[in-house]
């Protein structure tokens, strides 16, 4: 871990303008999360990416999407909670989270769950009933956060790297695990059918409470940016921006 931090120390140092405005020194980064943040040959799209650079142009900011930094969800979420000026897009908020980054939204609201396949008939009464079986999960998303606080670590299957939910994917059609536990029900199901699963063989055997998703900011971030990042979000909402970018990637 320490090694790790001190790789993140010499990239973000060298790769800063220390001379720059204050919201011009945080740094973006993002993994790969569909809808919100999308990687497709080396360019970025989504919910999230749009709407952020939006935002970005209304503070005044010099920063735009072509200085967002692609990277995977363990680096993206060590790096914002541990150093100044940098920020994730698109984190769930929740109690585990809360105090642990500063925080501009929401951007939207997603249901967290367990898929498995039908033939499988895996019925869960109470959380006792999952540790009979594997269960997939990306390491550090919130699902994962929320089994290992329950208790579980032994039955946990965790998947990393960029594209560390289509490999969580995998494991369930491959019946390599049991189960699923997707930080989006919905848009998984649909990646079910974009990649030649066949999402009629799947079903939902568990839903979660619904989750706000935000901008997630280092807890040191000046409240001056903070107050005029969301001041920014909220005045895309009321002119139909926010409204028509997610009309683009979530109908």
């Amino acid at each position: 871990m320490l090694n790790k931090l001190v790789k993140i120390i010499i990239v973000l140092f060298f790769g800063s303008n220390l001379y720059a405005s204050p919201i011009d020194r945080i740094r973006v980064l993002t993994d790969y999360w569909p809808p919100y943040n999308v990687v497709s040959n080396g360019k970025l799209s989504g919910v999230s990416v749009e709407l952020f650079e939006q935002m970005l142009k209304k503070s005044d900011s010099k920063i735009r999407r072509k200085d967002f930094k692609i990277t995977d969800w363990n680096t993206a979420y060590d790096t914002t909670k541990h150093l100044k000026y940098n920020m994730t897009l698109t984190m769930t908020r929740n109690k585990i989270r809360e105090n642990e980054f500063k925080w501009v939204g929401p951007i939207d609201i997603k249901t967290s769950g367990l898929i498995s396949k039908k033939n499988r008939k895996i019925r869960i009464k109470s959380i006792r009933d999952l540790k009979k079986y594997k269960i997939a999960v990306v390491s550090k998303y919130s699902t994962h956060q929320m089994l290992t606080k329950a208790g579980f670590k032994k039955n946990l299957v965790t998947t990393g790297g960029l594209f560390a939910v289509h490999k969580a994917i995998d494991k369930l059609a491959e019946d390599k695990v049991d189960i699923y536990s997707t930080s989006n029900i919905d848009y998984i199901m649909k990646i079910l059918d974009m990649n030649n699963f066949d999402a009629k063989n799947y079903e939902v055997i568990k839903k979660y409470k619904s989750d706000k998703l935000y901008f997630a900011f280092n807890k040191k971030t000046d409240d001056k940016i903070i107050r005029k990042m969301q001041k920014a979000l909220d005045e895309l909402k009321k002119d139909g921006t926010y409204q028509r970018i997610k009309a683009k990637y979530l109908n």
